[in-house]
Order: structure tokens, then C-alpha cells, then sequence
């Protein structure tokens, strides 16, 4: 397991920005697990007990899996491509399509942004 230290994160400018260059292979698993092991520790801190609590044995990991791969996916990973078409219709007005799914985090106070556009 890699081991997660402040000084080798290399962080982004903003918390929603996609970093540089997309995680290498174990990056994302080694993310998860460093990131249930704070998790814990902040259970711990709040006194939920999640090591015998059935409703909450398994919530670090499901909390970490859950910001590193469904709220800030989009983050770790290539942006997709820009496809640009030919005009064949000639169209002079503006096209829209949608919606479109929307999926953020607000950086202020950490919690997941879902929605349209």
C-alpha cells in the first residue's frame, strides 16, 4: 500500500480542478484505503463506533470509495475528447443539448453536488 503524505500529494491549485496527469494503476485503490483510514480516525475522534456498529462497520471505506470515485471522479481521470463537427446544415443559431448530468463537490464544505445543466 503507498503511503499518503501531505509533502508528496502534489495538489492541484483548486479542489475542483483535474490534476495534470490521471492516477496510475493502484493510485486510486491506495487513495481509497488512505483515505478510510482517516476517516476512521475522524470516527474515532467523533466516538462512532465503527468497528462493531453494523450500521457503520464498513462506512470509512464505503465514504472514501464514494469521494474518490463518484463525487471527485472526474478529477483523477483524462478529460474526455472535444469533437468538433462540420456544419452540413449551416445552422446560424445556437444548439443546445441536454440535460446534461452534472457531478461536483462543494469545496467549501464537502459535500457532493448533483444536479442538471
Amino acid at each position: 500500500m503507498m503511503n499518503f503524505h501531505t509533502r508528496d500529494l502534489h495538489l492541484a491549485r483548486l479542489c475542483n480542478e483535474t490534476l495534470d496527469q490521471p492516477l496510475m494503476e493502484g493510485e486510486r485503490e491506495a487513495m481509497i484505503a488512505a483515505a478510510a483510514h482517516k476517516l476512521e480516525e475522524l470516527f474515532d475522534i467523533l466516538r462512532i463506533d465503527h468497528r462493531n456498529d453494523h450500521n457503520t462497520r464498513e462506512t470509512p471505506q464505503r465514504v472514501a470509495k464514494m469521494y474518490v470515485e463518484e463525487i471527485l471522479g472526474g478529477r483523477y481521470s483524462a478529460p474526455p475528447k472535444i469533437t468538433e463537427f462540420d456544419n452540413a446544415q449551416a445552422y446560424d443559431q445556437l444548439i443546445v443539448t441536454g440535460p446534461i448530468e452534472l457531478r461536483s463537490m462543494c469545496a467549501h464544505h464537502l459535500m457532493p453536488i448533483y444536479g442538471a445543466a
